[in-house]
C-alpha cells in the first residue's frame, strides 16, 4: 500500500470535528484532569481497534500509552514514539472573543485554549496512528503514541512514563509542540532557582545597625548579570530572567528577607550543575562581604535537547517535509522545554524531532487558534514520517 493510499483514509471533517472534542475539555494546568481528554482519546482509538492503556498517577492526572507493534520478537527493531501533552495553561485575565472552550471555528482557524499549544498536533498524532491502522500496513518496526499529563508546569506526567519504563525501548521521538508545521531540531531546557538572602532587621532611622537582604539582593543580581552566558549555533544565547522578588517587613525597617526567583534557559552543553557552581560563588563572596546568609532551592530543571541535522531520522523527517510541505528545512529551535527533556534523561542519545501544527506565537495566549489547514497538513506528515522511519515489511 502506498502512502497516498493511507492519505486517502483521512476524512478531514471528522478530523476537525475530533479536535474539537479535545479543545472542549478544559485540562488547564493546575490542576490537570487530563483524564477525561485521554478517555476521549481511548475511546476513539478503541473503536478503531486499538487498545489504549491508561495510566493514572494521581486524581484526574492521566497518561495514555498506545502502541501497534510488528516486530516484538525481532531485537533491535525500530521503535518510533509520537508524543504531546494533554494539559493547557490557564486562559489569562485577558478577555476572550469567543469561550475558550467553544473550538469556534472562523476564516479557517479553530479557535480555543490548547488549539495549537497542543492538542491540534495530539489529534493529528492520533488519526496518524489510527489511518496507519485502518490501512492495514504491515511496518517494520513498531509505532506508539504518548499521551502526557503535567507538561505545562512540572512534566509529572514523563517523568511516570520515564520511571516506569513505558517507552524504554524508543529508537526516535516526534513531541508535538506548535512548530507551524517546520522541522526543529532542539529546543533550550530551564532551571528555576529560588534564591533566598538573609539579613538582620533594624530601625530604619539606623540602617547601620541592621544587614539589608535587598541590597544584599541587588549587589547578587548586579553580579549575575555580568555573568558570561554560552552561545549555542541554532538555539542562541542562555538567558536569565528575573521572574519573581519580595522582601521586607516595612518601610521603616531594615530588610532582613528578600527572595528572587530566576528563570535560566539553558543551551546544550551548558550544565545545570555549573550554573548552580557560579550562583553559590557570588552568594559567598556577598556573604563575606556583608555577612548575609542565603539559601538556594532548585524548584524546575529541565535538560536541553538537540539531535543533529545529520542523525538518520532527522534527515528522513527533513526529506518527508520535502515530500508533503516542498520545502527544505531550516533545522531551527525553540526557546521553550517539553518533555523531551525528561525522556533524555535516561537516553540522552535518542533521536528528538519538534514537530506540530500549531502557531508558536499563539502558545499561551488570549484567542489562540490553530490553522485548520496546517492541522491536516501534519497528520499527512506524521504518516509519512512513520512509514519512511519504520519502512513497509515485505
Amino acid at each position: 500500500m502506498s502512502i497516498e493510499d493511507i492519505f486517502n483514509l483521512i476524512d478531514e471533517d471528522d478530523a476537525v470535528l475530533f479536535l474539537k472534542s479535545l479543545i472542549q475539555i478544559n485540562s488547564v494546568n493546575p490542576p490537570g484532569n487530563e483524564k477525561r481528554v485521554a478517555e476521549v482519546i481511548r475511546d476513539r482509538l478503541e473503536k478503531a481497534g486499538l487498545k489504549a492503556e491508561l495510566h493514572t498517577f494521581e486524581m484526574d492526572r492521566t497518561n495514555l500509552f498506545v502502541e501497534m507493534i510488528h516486530n516484538k520478537q525481532v531485537k533491535n527493531s525500530k521503535s518510533l514514539v509520537l508524543s504531546g501533552h494533554l494539559d493547557t495553561v490557564p486562559t489569562g485575565n485577558t478577555k476572550w472573543e469567543s469561550d475558550p472552550w467553544s473550538a469556534f471555528q472562523k476564516d479557517g482557524r479553530l479557535y480555543g485554549r490548547g488549539s495549537s499549544d497542543m492538542k491540534s498536533g495530539v489529534a493529528a498524532m492520533v488519526l496518524a496512528l489510527e489511518c496507519i491502522h485502518r490501512s492495514g500496513i504491515k511496518l517494520k518496526g513498531n509505532l506508539a503514541f504518548l499521551g502526557t499529563a503535567g507538561e505545562e508546569v512540572d512534566g509529572r506526567g514523563a517523568r511516570s512514563v520515564t520511571k516506569e519504563g513505558i517507552i524504554e525501548n524508543a529508537t526516535a521521538m516526534v513531541i508535538g509542540e506548535p512548530t507551524n508545521n517546520e522541522v526543529l531540531i532542539a529546543h533550550k531546557g530551564v532551571l528555576w532557582l529560588e534564591v533566598t538572602i538573609s539579613g538582620k532587621t533594624a530601625h530604619a532611622g539606623w540602617p547601620e545597625n541592621g544587614i539589608n537582604a535587598i541590597s544584599a539582593m541587588h549587589q547578587f543580581v548586579n553580579q549575575l548579570e555580568k555573568m558570561t552566558l554560552p552561545d549555542h549555533e541554532i538555539l542562541g544565547k542562555s538567558t536569565i530572567n528575573l521572574g519573581i522578588v519580595n522582601g521586607g517587613v516595612a518601610p521603616n525597617m531594615v530588610a532582613d528577607h528578600c527572595k528572587l526567583t530566576l528563570d535560566i534557559r539553558l543551551v546544550p552543553g551548558q550544565e545545570r550543575d555549573g550554573i548552580l557552581h557560579q550562583t553559590k560563588a557570588l552568594l559567598n563572596e556577598l556573604s563575606n562581604h556583608m555577612k548575609i546568609t542565603y539559601e538556594i532551592k532548585v524548584l524546575n530543571d529541565m535538560l536541553p535537547v538537540s539531535t543533529s541535522k545529520d542523525n538518520p531520522f532527522i534527515k528522513i523527517s527533513a526529506n518527508t517535509l520535502q515530500m508533503i510541505f516542498n520545502k527544505k528545512p531550516a533545522f531551527g529551535g525553540a526557546n521553550y522545554y517539553s518533555d523531551g527533556s525528561i525522556f533524555t534523561i535516561k537516553n540522552r542519545d535518542i533521536p528528538i524531532l519538534i514537530f506540530g501544527p500549531g502557531n508558536p506565537d499563539m502558545a499561551h495566549q488570549p484567542n489562540e487558534w490553530v490553522d485548520v489547514e496546517n492541522f491536516i497538513a501534519s497528520i499527512h506528515y506524521y504518516v509519512a514520517l512513520a512509514v519512511k522511519y519504520l519502512e513497509e515489511a515485505e
